[in-house]
């Protein structure tokens, strides 16, 4: 079981909010290192572990690692690592190939593993079930996704670009986080993208309040958004779920977005919000060796159908309506959000929990 629990709130939505215990000081790497010898510095040990290979789906964050990872490499005479990449032939919404391949030929890539996925990565496919058998519910609930890029770098390394998305996609724009505190946390409230139909009044109201403090709590400047990303609870259970995967697999799991070094040297060399954009610091980060092209794009391949499954739905249609948030959730609404096409993800950590 893993060490941090979901509250009930949680489980219901899907969401995780709020600040861990404890969180990581931005410390790790002396005050004149720049962020792109601070991320080589995270990349150096897994990359020195062999088979060291990275988690490529082809986008922005995981193209960034991947070339920086091996422009490291070869410039220190390691053998270079291997991107893997999980492939859904059956579903068009999450063919990212083209990017795929620019970003391989451009780095003049000849070793590049491909995993051909099915019903077995869905959320209550083979995989996701023994993961959630011996470790309890993880979160996010696609973690199990891991599972074969781990089991593939066993003895070796296994690099993500996680923590990426949260780092760089959420910095509130300036005109709003200038507001008064009060003001944006009613703003937020009112808002709807939390407002789950299968929650019972209670916990919406519950889980509103909770969003809005989570807003208004964002700061707008990069060098205090730094830090505030980095004592996220979702992140805190991401990578402690992560790593009790890894361990299963024999395999050194690192997330170099997430590292307290290259963190603390991002946070010293940032700059005010309307200048900290994915494609500028990503761009400090990869200048000169990533393809403009790559930085430049804001599509994103979906796998909400890739990853959801016919397990799930055959589960949803016998469900009776128990969990260990049943007292926050409408039964009949969440059985009919389960069975949805699309499906709601954030209703894949109830559907899991209620299996298990």
């Amino acid at each position: 079981m893993a060490a941090i629990q979901l509250s009930p709130l949680e489980i219901a939505s899907g969401l995780v909010l709020g600040e861990a215990e404890g969180g990581p000081a931005l410390v790790g790497c002396a005050a004149s290192v720049e962020p792109r010898a601070a991320l080589e510095q995270a990349l150096l040990p897994p990359l020195r572990r062999s088979p060291c290979l990275v988690s490529f789906s082809g986008g922005r964050d995981s193209s960034a690692i991947l070339t920086v990872a091996t422009d490291l490499a070869r410039r220190e005479g390691l053998e270079p690592p291997v991107p893997i990449t999980v492939r859904f032939p059956g579903d068009p919404e999450t063919d990212e190939s083209s990017w795929q391949e620019l970003v391989v030929r451009e780095l003049g890539i000849g070793d590049w593993q491909g995993i051909q996925a099915g019903e077995e990565l869905g959320v209550l496919g083979r995989v996701a079930r023994a993961a959630l058998e011996r470790h309890g519910l993880l979160w996010p609930p696609n973690l199990h996704v891991l599972v074969p890029l781990l089991e593939a770098a066993s003895g070796g390394s296994l690099i993500t670009g996680v923590g990426g998305d949260e780092l760089f996609g959420g910095l509130p724009r300036l005109r709003r986080a200038l507001l008064p505190t009060a003001v944006r946390r009613a703003r937020a409230q009112r808002g709807t993208s939390v407002d789950l139909p299968w929650l019972r009044r209670s916990a919406r109201s519950a889980l509103r309040a909770a969003f809005a403090a989570e807003e208004a709590g964002k700061p707008v400047r990069w060098r205090r958004w730094v830090g505030w990303v980095a004592r996220r609870r979702q992140l805190e259970l991401l990578q402690e779920n992560s790593q009790g995967l890894a361990l299963d697999a024999g395999t050194e799991l690192v997330h170099p977005f997430l590292d307290p070094g290259l963190l603390a040297a991002l946070a010293r060399h940032g700059s005010r919000p309307r200048r900290a954009t994915r494609a500028t610091v990503l761009n400090v980060l990869c200048e000169g060796i990533l393809p403009k092209a790559v930085l430049s794009r804001t599509d994103k391949a979906d796998f909400t159908r890739a990853l959801w499954g016919d397990e799930a739905r055959e589960f949803a249609a016998t469900w009776n309506g128990k969990g260990p948030a049943s007292e926050l959730v409408d039964a009949e609404r969440l059985r009919q959000t389960w069975a949805a096409d699309p499906s709601d993800f954030r209703s894949a950590t109830a559907l899991q929990a209620a299996w298990l």
